[in-house]
């Protein structure tokens, strides 16, 4: 699982792009995983936890996007929570907002 936000540093009040791909095990390789359901949060620097901002699917290959907005210094995440084949997996991004 990948994610990155851009572009950064943003100034605050712009919009950013959180992007990545998911991939699982498939037919004996890795492969793009569709159609899996990620849950973006955002955790502010100095927090002690991340809060939901919203979901997003993947589709074709894997691929998502998600807008954010740019607000205080943090770090994005998003998480899957696995299924009966699939093992949960995160990413991260921290973010400079000046």
């Amino acid at each position: 699982m990948s994610l990155d936000v851009a572009p950064e540093p943003i100034r605050k009040g712009a919009s950013q792009l959180a992007f990545g791909i998911v991939e699982h095990l498939a037919n004996g390789g890795m492969t793009g995983f569709s159609g899996a359901t990620l849950v973006v949060e955002f955790q502010a620097a100095g927090a002690a936890s991340y809060t939901q901002v919203g979901t997003v699917k993947t589709i074709f290959g894997g691929s998502y996007v998600y807008v954010v907005t740019a607000k205080v210094d943090g770090t994005w995440r998003v998480r899957y929570a696995g299924d009966a084949t699939n093992a949960p997996a995160s990413a991260t991004d921290y973010v400079d907002v000046r």
